[in-house]
């Protein structure tokens, strides 16, 4: 049998995952309105500049150990979950533009804000990317389909859909960075793009480690330590 202590220190992880994910940008957002009040910005890492860039940095780096210390069915689970966990260090410890039109040095590598911007952008894109595959992808699979529950199932669905929104959105943001589309773009879009995919790959976490749909005799039996393709 599992070792139980193992699967909830396990399930307890990808629920903290989930949850950052989430709280990341209503915290970052609301914190920068508030304290003290001033206009949206255009994105959640433009927070750095501002009173939140403590609770933004350390928010992602949470989450970045988190996503590089969780172990997967296999090694393909640890390799993609180790390195999304390494580009969302990237995205903290890399600032994006300041918005001053002099570069300057940022972070604590002190790069010109231009060069930070284009790793931070860069780290963020991939990050992304890899978090909606994982859910599409990795979440859905299942050692043995005949033993699928109801629940598994219906998890598996909500991991597609998650997964589904944050590709979409990620699309969308990309068509509208394009220079002939660049102008046409909604206010605030980069926000709520990055909204959009952190509240998805929130929920797909929080669906892994079955604060929602979790099965309840099923669920010991179903886990293996790490147990990414499982559940």
């Amino acid at each position: 049998m599992p070792d139980n202590s193992l699967v909830i220190s396990y399930m307890t992880l990808r629920k903290m995952v989930g949850y950052l994910g989430i709280l990341l940008p209503v915290l970052v957002v609301a914190g920068g309105e508030l304290m003290p009040a001033r206009d949206v910005r255009d994105s959640i890492s433009a927070y750095y500049y501002s009173n939140m860039r403590d609770l933004f940095v350390g928010l992602l780096c949470m989450v970045g150990v988190f996503l590089y210390s969780y172990k997967g069915y296999d090694w393909i689970d640890d390799l993609l979950t180790s390195l999304s966990g390494l580009l969302a260090l990237g995205v903290a410890l890399f600032p994006t533009r300041s918005g001053e039109t002099v570069p300057f040095a940022v972070g604590i590598f002190q790069l010109n804000d231009f060069v930070s911007s284009f790793v931070h952008y860069t780290c963020a894109a991939l990050l992304f990317v890899l978090l909606a595959s994982i859910s599409t992808f990795l979440f859905t699979r299942t050692a043995d389909p005949r033993t699928m529950t109801k629940q598994k199932k219906a998890r598996n669905h909500v991991y597609r859909v998650c997964g589904g929104i944050m590709f979409a959105a990620l699309l969308l943001g990309g068509v509208f960075s394009l220079p002939m589309l660049e102008h046409a773009a909604p206010p605030h879009l980069l926000l709520v793009v990055e909204t959009i995919c952190l509240w998805a790959f929130g929920i797909s976490w929080l669906v892994k480690g079955q604060a929602i749909l979790s099965d309840e005799v099923e669920a010991g039996l179903e886990s293996s330590p790490g147990g990414a393709a499982l559940t």
